[in-house]
Parts: C-alpha cells; structure tokens; sequence
C-alpha cells in the first residue's frame, strides 16, 4: 500500500474525460501538490463537458477560478 510506504499524505483525485465524465480514471496526488478550487460541482461539470469552452467565472455571480499557480509550482511530468 503506498499510504503506508510514505510519510506524506496522498489523495486520490478522480479525472473525468469529455464528453462523459462518468468516464475517466483516478491518480494518487501527494497533498502537497494539491490546489483546491473555489469551484462549483456543476461550474465543474460545464466546464468538462464543453472541454474546456464554458470556463467558470465567465457568468456573473459564478465562482472564479483561483489565480494561476507560477511554473514552477506546477507538477512535473
């Protein structure tokens, strides 16, 4: 089990794909290189199924996106 093989914290992170988000796969995260968004569920499932077109934060009164994270502080293939 990796929990238990390492001192840091994972979570596991469901990735939808488009155009059926009941379709996709999960990733183990450290919780360290995790962003939590200030997002709706359905601000989240407009934006994966209209792949990326709707973007939240563009109607009034919708939550915006947090502000973008510098390169570096991106994850690393």
């Amino acid at each position: 089990e990796l929990q238990s093989q390492k001192a840091e914290e994972f979570v596991s992170i469901y990735v939808p794909t488009t155009p059926n988000p009941t379709g996709g796969y999960f990733v183990l995260v450290p919780q360290s290189e995790c962003v939590e968004l200030a997002m709706s569920v359905d601000d989240a499932l407009k934006y994966i199924i209209s792949m990326g077109v709707v973007v939240p934060g563009d109607n009034p009164g919708a939550n915006p996106l947090p502000p973008q994270l510098p390169s570096a502080a991106l994850p690393r293939a």
